[in-house]
């Protein structure tokens, strides 16, 4: 006569928990793995947009600088009007990019990978029950 398992319900019910016990695990290692890749990527991202920032603000600064004199001396105006007007038109475009970037960040995904995880097993486990 061969061995046969017999599966009683405590038995069952110690299987379900131990694979959710290790599911569980399983999608806090990739969330862990997830967060430390993007957040190695953001901080190169971010200094690499720190220096981008600094050099872009310098010539900025100093081309609005040669327009704004350039503008009052054609115009006949005092130096003060010619960069003033040209700091306001500076600011007008600056304020439009700003409204664009605010835009695309609200519409930014984090960590869409363990997210879409995340779903498949809530939806496996609703079609199980």
């Amino acid at each position: 006569m061969t061995d046969q398992v017999k599966t009683t319900i405590p038995m069952l019910i110690r299987e379900v928990v131990s694979d959710a016990r290790q599911l569980i695990h399983e999608e806090i290692l990739l969330a862990r793995a997830e967060a430390r890749e993007q957040a190695a990527e953001a901080k190169t991202l971010g200094l690499i947009a720190g220096v981008a920032v600094l050099c872009t603000l310098t010539g900025i600064i100093l081309v609005a600088a040669a327009i704004g004199v350039a503008l009052a001396d054609v115009l006949d105006w005092p130096l003060w009007a010619g960069i003033g007007l040209v700091a306001v038109l500076f600011c007008a475009g600056g304020y439009v990019f700003y409204s664009i970037g605010r835009a695309r960040v609200a519409t930014l995904q984090i960590m869409p990978k363990t997210r879409a995880s995340l779903q498949e097993n809530i939806d496996w486990i609703r079609s199980h029950s």
